[in-house]
């Protein structure tokens, strides 16, 4: 084994200390030059650490920019950056959600105490890591000078405290407008730059200790409820805000996996900023805005001009006037576009007859539903349905 450089010591031995946990350095081939190695099982070595640290060495010199993770089959995961051209540094094993420890015991020999003693990572601590791993290959040696101790009343120690709390707070609730004006405009790009701004200031994972994936889960129930509060003031019918959001909650509450969580989290955004770009209502007049919300709720119902009218109290003719002056479209035009959004809708999500879709869709007749059908897409409800490009 070479002999490793000061700055890669000093550099594993500051790691070390940071996130208290096992820490290498590697060759590109994967063999460790060196390590810092206080938590070992009992039993022997760590199961499938050389095959994890070839795979992250190989990783870390073909993308540098990025820091990298690996999960094993016994569940225990690594992260790896590189620190110089002939050298990467991992930190692990350490967990992402808590293992089934009987399997841990009975196919990998692990002991109960290696795991519990192991940290539990939530996503932004993994973040965190990440961050540190990067920048880990410019650390230095810093000077340090001892300042003479000073007694600051309790007083004034708890108003920064409390302060400090208060500035915290403030830029969340700061973060969380943008976000939600964001999703207001559709503006999908807009809200990818704040979350990626926003980074871990949104972690309450320290509310479930040892607990990750419940922690997750619960900030995504918000952003979830958050997005469709937004979507809603971006002008999307409440029927529309209740498909989305209810298609979200019950994919959260099904994902047990803080990974797919953290992709569903993604889509999650640029799905409501599509809804609200493809469905908002507040160009209108509040007058139209409430005709098509009716349309909307009423979407399956026999179109009846005169109910519509009764509802707005007005009569029908001015209705239709205005309806068509700022949509230039006639009600049943729009009431037919709604209906043939909804059947897409249906048609790659249901296995059900076209003849079924169509009367879900308000359509009486299935052969006129397919007139209408490729009348507004270009194509038959069954090409519709094969076509994996749409």
């Amino acid at each position: 084994m070479r002999q490793p450089p000061v700055r890669l010591s000093s550099a594993l031995m500051t790691l070390f200390h940071l996130t208290n946990m096992n820490v290498f350095a590697v060759e590109r081939s994967g063999i460790v030059v060196t390590s810092h190695e206080p938590h070992v099982p009992s039993g022997g070595p760590i199961p499938l650490q050389t095959q994890s640290f070839r795979l992250l060495s190989e990783a870390a010199f073909q993308h540098p920019e990025r820091c990298h993770f690996h999960t094993n089959a016994a569940r225990l995961t690594f992260a790896a950056n590189i620190f110089d051209d002939e050298t990467a540094i991992i930190a692990g094993p350490f967990l992402i959600e808590m293992p089934d420890l009987s399997t841990l015991r009975t196919s990998f020999q692990l002991d109960e105490t290696f795991i519990r003693d192991l940290p539990l990572m939530s996503r932004p601590k993994q973040q965190s890591l990440a961050n540190i791993l990067h920048q880990v290959r410019s650390l230095r040696q810093a000077p340090i000078s001892f300042i003479e101790h000073h007694d600051i009343p309790n007083q004034t120690a708890d108003l920064f405290a409390e302060s400090a709390n208060v500035e915290l707070v403030n830029l969340r609730y700061e973060l969380n407008n943008d976000m939600m004006h964001a999703i207001e405009h559709g503006n999908a790009q807009k809200l990818l730059e704040i979350r990626k701004e926003s980074g871990i200031l949104f972690d309450f994972s320290e509310r479930f200790p040892n607990r990750p994936v419940r922690a997750t889960k619960n900030m995504m129930i918000i952003l979830n409820t958050t997005f469709r509060i937004a979507a809603e003031r971006g002008g999307v019918p409440p029927f529309l805000l209740h498909q989305l959001s209810e298609k979200f909650a019950l994919a959260i509450e099904r994902i047990d996996s803080i990974n797919a969580l953290t992709k569903l989290s993604e889509s999650m955004g640029a799905e409501y900023c599509t809804l609200v770009k493809e469905n908002e209502l507040s160009r209108y007049s509040q007058f139209i805005q409430r005709a098509l919300r009716y349309l909307h709720v009423h979407l399956k119902d026999p179109f009846d001009a005169q109910a519509i009218a009764d509802s707005l109290r007005t009569h029908p003719s001015h209705l239709a006037r205005q309806f068509k002056k700022e949509t230039n479209m006639t009600m049943t035009a729009y009431l037919q576009h709604l209906r043939i959004k909804e059947a897409k809708r249906l048609l790659k999500k249901e296995h059900s007859s076209i003849d079924w879709i169509a009367g879900a869709v308000g359509f009486e007749d299935a052969s006129y539903f397919a007139r209408v059908f490729k009348k507004i897409t270009g194509q038959t409800p069954s090409d519709w349905r094969n076509d994996r490009t749409v």
